[in-house]
């Protein structure tokens, strides 16, 4: 069967969270799951490719710390979570998804890359002729930079200063002296995706 692979966007945090909700524990996801019913009907199975050094289903957190900002504050992303670069990303995801495609299970990949990871989904599929992908979903991501859509927020917050702003901080990566960190990512980061 095809084995649909979804990659996860730009979050160092696991794909598969433990929250606890009062006395009662549940699951916070990043990807989507398909229930096996679900998978029999499309004739595929599934995979979530997870980022290095992170585990799924660790530690629980409190559900008022599962939102996107705290979680991103409590796991940022290094060279030993997460990897910083879409080289990192590339080299790792290569490494899953071969070690999926030896499966006796295994049939064609279709990669599923959601924002940051549609990028990895992207380079997957041109850098790796050798893997045997028919299909690529690329949803919010993998088109203009994310200093693009900086700029659009701006200009739809009718701000100049913001617009300007984005411009500058992008020209200060384009003349090889970006900060040590931009909106809370390493500048490899930004060098590497932007």
């Amino acid at each position: 069967r095809p084995v649909l692979v979804f990659l996860p966007g730009s979050g160092c945090f696991p794909t598969i969270l433990k929250i606890k909700a009062g006395d009662r524990m549940a699951l916070g996801l990043t990807s989507p799951v398909l229930a096996k019913d679900l998978q029999n009907a499309l004739g595929v199975h599934t995979a979530m490719l997870e980022r290095r050094g992170i585990e799924s289903l660790g530690e629980a957190i409190e559900r008022d710390d599962a939102t996107p900002e705290k979680l991103l504050s409590r796991h940022p992303c290094s060279a030993r979570n997460g990897g910083i670069t879409l080289e990192d990303r590339v080299a790792d995801s290569l490494l899953q998804l071969r070690a999926i495609s030896a499966q006796p299970w295994a049939g064609p990949l279709l990669l599923v890359g959601t924002s940051e990871g549609a990028d990895v989904a992207a380079a997957i599929a041109a850098r790796e002729p050798k893997l045997p992908i028919s299909a690529l979903l690329l949803i919010g991501g993998a088109g203009p930079s994310q200093f693009f859509d900086l700029a659009t927020l701006q200009r739809e917050a009718q701000s100049r200063e913001g617009v300007a702003k984005i411009f500058a901080d992008y020209l200060s990566f384009l003349d090889g002296k970006p900060p040590a960190e931009y909106l809370g990512y390493p500048s490899q980061r930004w060098k590497s995706f932007a």
